[in-house]
């Protein structure tokens, strides 16, 4: 059981009434149950934990009445083998959204030599010497989880000198997949976001030193995605990596739109009172004569009245 922030907690427990969790109420504890594990083969149960601050800075509550609040939570594994599928099919929904709008895609595979391997290893040997570790007397998963920490320190540094020797933007997906072996070698996908900037086959290559590297073009039409995200199905120790909001960004947003909006600013309303307005997918919240700056999904909506809910009832 761990204990956070009650602000936090209320948050937690109105995104879990919003997604039809089970609530209950005993003496002066209010306790929501979760059920998030899907299919999952051997799922995990979290629980967390938050009481009123005696002083009665951090939270809100009816007068005379104080309740603590704990939230349980059965989450997925993502080691069994359908965990292991989910994840495979999401990273891959998510690679294909980028692959349709990206206007060109690099579809390759990093590898280490056998003397950088080593290297890596006396690295990674000396950075857990440093916390009281062995690393002899950790468990083969443990040892690759260090193994690629130390690893991906390189990749990073290889990624920015792609972005400046291109100076183009770029966005990426990394697997980190171990050899039978127990090496870790990469397959990535590197999408260019503006085609007056691409990025060269020299300039990906060039600048990983460490052993070989192999990239080709691939159409937004290929299996590429598949490819590269089916090794996060085969093994629970394969490791994704990725650009922010990877599968969510969108390329057909041009600069003059950008620059539009950014001089037009948000819609003006013209309405007196307090409410909200249905524009599209979006609610729009406004006080008064004067808008917020907010703009909400009707989900998030529900959410924030939930937590509305329960703050007055704790």
């Amino acid at each position: 059981m761990s204990r956070i922030h009650h602000d936090a907690a209320v948050r937690l427990a109105a995104k879990a009434m919003a997604s039809g969790a089970e609530k209950s109420v005993r003496h002066s504890l209010m306790t929501m149950e979760w059920d998030i594990s899907g299919r999952c083969e051997a799922s995990v149960t979290r629980e967390v934990h938050a009481r009123p601050d005696l002083k009665g800075r951090t939270f809100r509550w009816t007068k005379g009445r104080k309740s603590a609040l704990r939230v349980i939570m059965h989450l997925r594994c993502r080691r069994c083998r359908r965990c292991l599928a989910i994840r495979r099919s999401e990273w891959a929904l998510r690679a294909r959204a980028e692959l349709q709008g990206a206007p060109r895609t690099w579809f390759g595979t990093l590898t280490l030599s056998v003397d950088n391997h080593f290297l890596m290893l006396s690295r990674t040997r000396e950075r857990i010497s440093r916390q009281g570790l062995d690393f002899d007397g950790l468990t083969p998963d443990d040892q690759f989880s260090e193994r690629l920490a130390t690893t991906s320190r390189e990749v990073t540094l290889w990624l920015k000198r792609v972005r400046k020797q291109s100076e183009a933007s770029i966005r990426y997906m990394l697997v980190a997949e171990a050899h039978k072996s127990g090496l870790p070698h990469f397959h990535c996908l590197v999408h260019e976001v503006s085609a007056e900037t691409p990025v060269k086959y020299r300039h990906l290559t060039s600048e990983w030193t460490l052993g070989h590297s192999m990239f080709k073009l691939t159409e937004a039409d290929t299996k590429a995605g598949t490819y590269v995200t089916k090794y996060l199905g085969k093994s629970k120790n394969a490791r994704v990596r990725a650009s922010l909001h990877y599968g969510n960004h969108i390329y057909s947003d041009s600069e003059t739109e950008k620059s539009k909006r950014e001089t037009t600013g948000p819609p003006e309303l013209s309405v007196t009172g307090t409410g909200t307005q249905n524009s599209g997918n979006a609610v729009l919240i406004y006080e008064g004569k004067k808008q917020k700056n907010e703009v909400m999904s009707e989900s998030d909506v529900r959410m924030r009245n939930e937590e509305t809910t329960i703050e007055g009832s704790v």
